[in-house]
């Protein structure tokens, strides 16, 4: 026992200080338990054991009850290893059951089971307060593996998508449980937000790999597909490179296959979307990327450039360039690798240029061979002029296709051809027209002239496409129109004035000639300053035909009758003097072709077959083409008129001379049938004409003077 005062002072102090210690170690304990720092508790018992130890062999270290003093000492320091021991009895009953929640929690982490994971945490909050921070790190860590479940579960689609293309490219791979994996994690739960996270096969790699990373005891459930995705996107990846590597060699073949490369190419960009690419050896993402964009281009050239050889073949059709259209095609198809249809279609066209350039060979044949056969014709004088003219005319349209379908230069020659001819044409024409007129009535000298200006006018039509006609071709044709009788004013029923024949004529053919040719010309530059002077300048006119409707009549024994003799030959007077004051003045009109539709729609109304019923049907239905042609014609004139409204006279003259034909054809099919029911099944075919068309009124008169 020591006897110095300062050791007894300092036994005191320390003493007191034990004692303070002693008593802080119930609640520290506690706080340490709550913290579940288990091992930290336990050290802290350990080290309180001793120090009661220590105090108890001090003198006066535990303090005792006694009589002396009024203070109790706590049951510490009464007892401190009783108290201490119940300590660590109580730390090692919580520590076991913090140790089975969270063995709980670790079996649904890798079961990836969500809500066990929930309940066990639950469970682990009850045994503490709701404030207790290892609860709270516990929620953390729950909705830290909610969203990696979450995040892998949303990339269902695209590891499927790397599967099917593996599976349809015969590769094999493991990624069905990597797909199961995602369907097990895609199974919502409760108390979480579903989400969806946008991303391919590589995100889904490296949420796997930070899954391990974070909870490194799930390896048994994540290790294996995440093992198994490296290795699917590896060969997913040499698919891609395979395609490429294919791609870049048909490209760099003759003939390119422009179909399979294409297919090749939307192959890949099919696999794009999984975001499978991932670095090989010696090959990287980006090497392939720019690959892919590579065979892109090079594809879009070659498919360019087929197209504009095929685009410069098509051009060179349509100028006659024949040749060099086959030659084009050609080259299409030695250099390019089509598909069925597009061949098909290319050996389409190639027969059509074939047999375009194949017709051009044969119209100049036949057009040399007319030509040597009218040479031969004239010189042994065994033709006649008929016989010429016709020969003269076939030769005509081989010419005008000669003409019109080869290019500039190549056409010349036979544009000039063609000019030459017609002004020979004309000539026949004058001739012949004035050897029949030599032996012609007056009757028929009109017919003859009429006749004469509409070949004429033929002729010209044919050059429409050709150098300029001649000027003594234009006397001629001025000529034989001063030689026509003016058509007769609206409703006069003047007849026409006989023709003098030519030995009584008072000037002399010279002269005649030469006034009808000063009259042309004039009548020419009238022509070209109406043209010059634009949209405003007058046309011409001629009065719009009005003849005797032809209506049948009942005879006194009860048939009926009709006389159409007249009417048709003042049509065919109307007719000349429209091509004579009109369509022969403006080129606008040449493409309307009137002149020879209403030319036809006459002589076929003279053609009438009258009662013969064999005849009737095949001559109504050609007269129901005669006037739809002229239907047609109308449709031309209207849409001019529209542009233009000075050609109204034009029109509204043409439509009254079509209702006229139209009038004078059922009048003739009312004689001609006898009752209501033949005379309405021959008129049928004529319905539904838009401007030469007739009223129903007018037809249903008819009907009332059938029985």
């Amino acid at each position: 026992f020591p006897r110095h005062l300062e050791t007894l002072d300092n036994r005191r102090a320390w003493i007191r200080r034990g004692r303070e210690v002693l008593e802080r170690i119930p609640p520290r304990v506690t706080a340490l338990k709550h913290a579940a720092q288990y091992l930290t508790a336990r050290e802290l018992l350990d080290a309180a054991e001793a120090l009661a130890k220590a105090l108890a062999r001090t003198p006066g270290g535990l303090t005792r009850p006694t009589a002396e003093t009024s203070t109790v000492p706590g049951p510490l320091l009464r007892d401190p290893w009783e108290i201490l021991h119940r300590l660590r009895r109580d730390v090692a009953h919580a520590e076991a059951t913090y140790q089975d929640r969270l063995s709980e929690l670790e079996v649904a982490e890798v079961q990836l089971d969500r809500d066990a994971a929930r309940a066990a945490i639950d469970g682990i909050a009850a045994m503490y307060t709701g404030a207790n921070e290892v609860v709270a790190k516990l929620r953390d860590r729950l909705n830290k593996l909610d969203f990696f479940v979450q995040r892998i579960g949303s990339l269902t689609g695209p590891v499927g998508d790397v599967a099917a293309r593996l599976d349809t490219e015969g590769r094999p791979h493991g990624l069905a449980e990597v797909v199961a994996l995602t369907l097990r994690c895609a199974k919502p739960s409760t108390g979480t937000q579903e989400t969806r996270h946008r991303g391919g096969a590589r995100t889904l790699h490296d949420t796997l790999r930070q899954l391990l990373h974070d909870f490194p005891h799930l390896e048994p459930t994540v290790g294996a597909p995440a093992a198994a995705l490296a290795a699917g996107m590896r060969t997913f990846t040499e698919v891609a490179w395979e395609a490429v590597d294919e791609a870049e060699r048909k490209l760099h073949s003759t003939p390119v296959p422009i179909r399979p490369v294409q297919k090749l190419l939307d192959r890949l960009d099919g696999m794009r979307p999984a975001e499978a690419y991932v670095d090989i050896p010696q090959r990287s993402r980006e090497q392939l990327q720019d690959a892919i964009e590579s065979v892109r281009l090079r594809l879009d050239q070659a498919r360019s450039t087929r197209d504009l050889i095929a685009d410069g073949a098509k051009v060179a059709m349509e100028r006659g360039h024949y040749t060099t259209a086959m030659f084009e095609m050609s080259r299409v198809a030695d250099r390019f690798v089509n598909t069925a249809e597009e061949q098909q279609a290319l050996r389409e066209q190639l027969a059509e240029v074939q047999a375009r350039k194949q017709a051009l060979i044969d119209a100049a044949a036949e057009s040399h061979r007319l030509a040597l056969e009218y040479n031969s014709r004239v010189a042994d004088g065994g033709a006649t002029g008929p016989e010429r003219i016709a020969l003269l005319a076939a030769r005509a349209q081989k010419l005008r296709k000669l003409a019109e379908e080869l290019d500039e230069r190549k056409g010349e020659p036979h544009r000039a051809d063609l000019a030459a001819l017609v002004d020979r044409w004309v000539a026949e024409l004058d001739g012949e027209s004035e050897r029949e007129l030599a032996a012609a009535d007056e009757l028929e000298r009109r017919r003859i002239i009429e006749g004469t200006l509409v070949e004429m006018q033929r002729a010209l039509d044919t050059a429409s496409g050709a150098d300029p006609v001649s000027a003594r071709t234009r006397e001629v044709f001025a000529h034989w129109q001063g030689r026509l009788d003016p058509p007769p004013a609206t409703g006069s029923t003047r007849a026409p004035e006989p023709t003098v024949p030519p030995a009584t004529a008072g000037p002399s053919r010279r002269v005649v000639r030469g006034a009808i040719a000063a009259v042309a010309l004039l009548a020419l530059g009238a022509v070209v300053w109406w043209t010059l002077r634009g949209a405003s300048a007058p046309v011409p006119t001629v009065a719009p035909f009005s003849a005797p409707n032809a209506t049948p009549v009942r005879g006194a024994d009860g048939a009926l009758r009709i006389d159409v003799d007249a009417t048709l030959r003042r049509l065919r007077t109307w007719v000349s003097a429209l091509v004579a004051t009109q369509f022969a003045a403006f080129p606008e009109l040449r493409d309307v072709h009137v002149p020879a539709i209403a030319s036809d729609l006459v002589s076929h109304l003279r053609a009438f077959p009258g009662a013969d019923p064999a005849r009737l049907d095949s001559w109504v239905a050609a007269l129901r083409d005669h006037l739809r042609r002229l239907d047609g014609a109308m449709d031309a004139l209207v849409d001019l008129e529209r542009r233009e409204p000075r050609w109204e006279s034009v029109r509204d003259s043409l439509q009254q001379f079509g209702r006229t034909c139209h009038r004078i054809a059922l009048g003739s099919l009312a004689v001609a049938a006898g009752n209501r029911v033949q005379f309405r099944r021959l008129i049928d075919p004529l319905a539904g004409l838009r401007h030469v068309g007739l009223e129903r009124g007018e037809s249903a008169g008819l009907e009332q003077l059938l029985r």
